[in-house]
């Protein structure tokens, strides 16, 4: 008999998880937001709806888990300067959340405008995935090379939400190229002033 050790899950219950997460990923980028059902769900794995819910109480709770999973945090790189380091992180991220899988988002993202329980669940499982950003600022901040004052947070969103604006409306390369200027732009705000 196998004994369970406390607070480690149950490797079955992690892989039931893994496969539903990851059939949900799949799903919603064949059929978008609108058209995901948890029937479809249960046909493509085979896993009980009564065993989904155990799990994820709700079709929003499911859907943003399988953001979550999917958003797996590149590492916070450390060359030294707050430019290279953001562009790393940068190009590390898009090569991560991108491609065929990552389509579906948009239609999450869609409805989350006007779906507040989604809004909800979507910017916690999102927000959960920025310690890297965060460490990348916070050490340019001790070594001076932005200005001490800065809200962490918002230049977090305006540095995320200018390069994936731009992979809405251009594709991958164009915007891997447009990377080091909208570094470049959105850091000329950021770095030290004569006020600071």
């Amino acid at each position: 008999m196998t004994r369970r050790v406390p607070g480690r899950e149950d490797p079955r219950v992690a892989q039931t998880r893994s496969v539903v997460l990851d059939a949900a990923a799949t799903l919603l980028a064949e059929r978008g937001y609108a058209a995901f059902t948890m029937d479809a769900l249960v046909e493509r794995t085979g896993v009980s709806k009564t065993t989904m819910y155990k799990h994820w109480p709700s079709r929003t709770g499911l859907i943003a888990a399988t953001v979550q999973a999917m958003a797996a945090e590149p590492a916070a790189p450390d060359t030294g300067d707050v430019r290279d380091d953001l562009i790393t992180l940068t190009m590390d991220s898009l090569d991560a959340y991108t491609g065929p899988r990552w389509s579906g988002l948009a239609s999450v993202q869609e409805a989350a405008v006007h779906d507040p329980e989604l809004r909800a669940s979507l910017q916690a499982a999102v927000s959960s995935r920025f310690s890297a950003p965060r460490e990348v600022l916070e050490r340019a901040i001790s070594r001076g090379q932005l200005r001490a004052s800065l809200d962490v947070d918002t230049a977090i969103t305006i540095l995320i939400g200018a390069i994936f604006f731009r992979l809405r409306s251009a594709d991958l390369p164009h915007v891997r190229r447009e990377v080091p200027a909208i570094i470049d732009t959105v850091l000329n705000g950021l770095r030290p002033g004569k006020a600071d």
